[in-house]
């Protein structure tokens, strides 16, 4: 279930609508800036939790929380993850163990095709529902946004968005929000948040897990769909 779109009331009517991520969720409403891509931006981040057991009741996890979330702006040369493609040993680290040394030496061994990147702080769902996280810088030639952070507990499942571009028509967004869907890194089998670990040889590709894909198809379903488990906001910083 890879969503390109859906764009709420809120949305620029009379603008061009943009493509939502390649992968991980979709675009819920932004507004534009009059600021164009020549010039960089800096965009503040708010990362919010939307997985709870109201919303996705079935083994809910008494302990459930994120890892650190990893934010990247970077040109199209990068891929942080993508729907279909084999985990990197940085994303299997993050969705495994919520760890993120590898994935940044990942990102640090990308070199220009990184523009900038910031990690938040673990969070738990039963103390805080957001973090507001350090900036992101955007240009013209790393004007690609990519992030991930780990469900936490779980085997190997993670939530992000991959290669969303916020800009519209040469100008870069105001401000915009993604909603997140769950995924499965591919590396490990296990089908409950608090199973052992069982490392999968061969690895399989990365998938979004949906009430078909899911371990006994009720992980993270409720009334027949999986609901968004985070968000992502962000605001231009004037």
């Amino acid at each position: 279930r890879d969503r390109r779109l859906c764009l709420s009331a809120t949305s620029e009517a009379n603008v061009e609508s943009p493509d939502g991520p390649s992968f991980g969720g979709m675009l819920t409403d932004f507004s534009m800036s009059t600021m164009p891509l020549s010039e960089s931006a800096q965009y503040e981040i708010i990362f919010r939790n939307e997985w709870s057991q109201a919303r996705h009741p079935v083994d809910y996890p008494s302990n459930a929380h994120w890892s650190p979330p990893v934010v990247v702006s970077h040109t199209s040369d990068y891929e942080m993850w993508g729907s279909g493609t084999p985990s990197s040993p940085g994303v299997k680290v993050v969705a495994e163990t919520g760890g993120t040394s590898t994935i940044s030496q990942e990102i640090s061994d990308a070199g220009d095709s990184i523009g900038s990147s910031v990690i938040g702080r673990s969070i738990f769902n039963n103390v805080e529902q957001f973090q507001e996280m350090d900036p992101i810088t955007v240009d013209e030639s790393h004007n690609i946004l990519s992030a991930i952070t780990m469900v936490a507990p779980s085997p190997d499942w993670f939530a992000g968005f991959s290669n969303f571009v916020p800009a519209v028509d040469g100008m870069w967004m105001e401000s915009f929000t993604i909603e997140s869907d769950p995924y499965d890194a591919g590396t490990d089998g296990g089908e409950t948040f608090a199973a052992g670990n069982v490392p999968l040889d061969p690895a399989t590709n990365v998938f979004a897990l949906t009430p078909e894909t899911t371990p006994g198809g009720t992980v993270f379903v409720s009334d027949g769909e999986i609901l968004p488990v985070a968000s992502w906001e962000f605001k231009i910083v004037v």
